[in-house]
């Protein structure tokens, strides 16, 4: 289930920054601020939560919940979450922040005509 998971979550930001790189190369578009300021965010939220996932989870799928406790790990953000409850908590953020962009995206071209729209 990761892997699925990373599959789509790497294809949907490689998708987006192919986006704005296509944007950026038809002069004609441009990037407004917030739209790099919410790319920028959106990808340091992804790290931060991929992060979490592979160095800070110890969670093994199949085996007993009594076993996942006795090998949980201590809590690393704020002395109360555990590395997995902060993989939900950016991964959701990440997630929020990404469906927030790809809605936004091309609100600066809400006033041009279709036929001046480059196609790629």
């Amino acid at each position: 289930m990761v892997y699925l998971l990373s599959t789509f979550s790497v294809n949907l930001v490689v998708y987006l920054l192919y986006y704005f790189l296509m944007k950026t190369a038809h002069h004609e578009e441009k990037i407004a601020h917030i739209h790099a300021v919410l790319l920028t965010s959106v990808v340091i939220t992804w790290i931060i939560a991929l992060y979490y996932l592979v160095f800070h989870t110890s969670i093994a799928p199949g085996i007993a919940p009594a076993l996942s406790r006795e090998g949980a790990k201590s809590c690393v953000v704020l002395e109360m979450f555990d590395g997995h409850d902060a993989w939900h908590f950016f991964s959701a953020a990440a997630v929020c922040l990404t469906n927030f962009l790809v809605m936004i995206v091309d609100d600066c071209q809400a006033g041009t005509q279709t036929r001046h729209l480059h196609v790629f």
